[in-house]
């Protein structure tokens, strides 16, 4: 589809601009109080899984759900798994 395509493209056009600036994110990450549920995908090649575990490490309370067989796009690429996570973190 043109989204993956898209999404294929700009994977490759990050190698180049990696790694990604930090911009103070890090710092503030401490201060989220609501439930946080991070998905990643565990074959994402734009943003590596470590940031997950990083940002729950960050944010107090937060769950992780890596989705097998999913890169950067876990929703579309896996949308059962997605879903799932979600409704077990809701539940």
């Amino acid at each position: 589809s043109a989204m993956m395509e898209r999404m294929k493209n700009l994977s490759i056009a990050t190698k180049f601009m990696w790694p990604i600036p930090d911009r103070g994110l890090r710092s503030r990450l401490e201060y989220i109080e609501a439930p946080t549920l991070i998905i990643h995908g565990a074959n994402d090649g734009l943003v590596p899984p470590t940031y997950a575990h990083e940002f729950q490490r960050l944010i107090p309370g937060s769950k992780v759900a890596v989705i097998e067989g999913a890169g950067h796009l876990p929703m579309v690429e896996q949308p059962a798994a997605f879903s799932a996570a979600i409704e077990g973190f809701l539940s």
